[in-house]
């Protein structure tokens, strides 16, 4: 946990328990069953804090909310191949959320590519127009699905942010 978010969970922490002593020397709890009490909301509550930090700072990299579109190659599964256009909603280094009008089973692979003419208009040294990825959910959504999917190399490293030529 970062120290500042410490430093909060600690001060929320103390003023649940104080609030808790408070309320037990109101309604007549002995001094120390009510010190008990409060010690334990004390853990308890910066537990919690402790567990949803951890939860919500899970990725290395941001996702950026913008909508590139993409052609998604893959396979059925009858192994025919399909190519079906998706619009990519959210993208971060790692991944990206995919809406598309088919569903494609989780584990599955597949080859995204940015159209050409948005790949060449760009004319980046370091531009990537097809990217290799393998879906890790896929829920409908209206007359939508919406794919998550890993990028099977990152698009930026870890440590430099700086990115991978591909």
């Amino acid at each position: 946990m970062q120290p500042i978010a410490a430093y909060f969970a600690n001060r929320l922490a103390d003023r649940e328990a104080s609030t808790v002593k408070e309320r037990n020397k109101a309604d007549g709890t002995p001094e120390e069953e009510s010190d008990s009490l409060a010690a334990y909301l004390r853990v308890e509550f910066r537990v919690q804090i402790v567990e949803q930090t951890t939860k919500t700072e899970r990725r290395v990299f941001d996702r950026l909310p913008i909508s590139v579109p993409f052609f998604v190659r893959g396979n059925k599964p009858n192994a025919e191949e399909f190519l079906e256009f998706a619009t990519a909603l959210n993208v971060s280094a790692t991944g990206a959320l995919l809406a598309m009008r088919r569903f494609v089973d989780p584990g599955s692979k597949l080859v995204l590519e940015i159209p050409v003419s948005l790949a060449n208009k760009a004319q980046l040294p370091r531009s990537v127009s097809l990217l290799h990825a393998t879906v890790l959910r896929c829920t409908p959504d209206r007359q939508y699905f919406l794919l998550g999917v890993r990028f099977r190399e990152p698009l930026l490293s870890e440590s430099t942010g700086t990115a991978f030529e591909q």
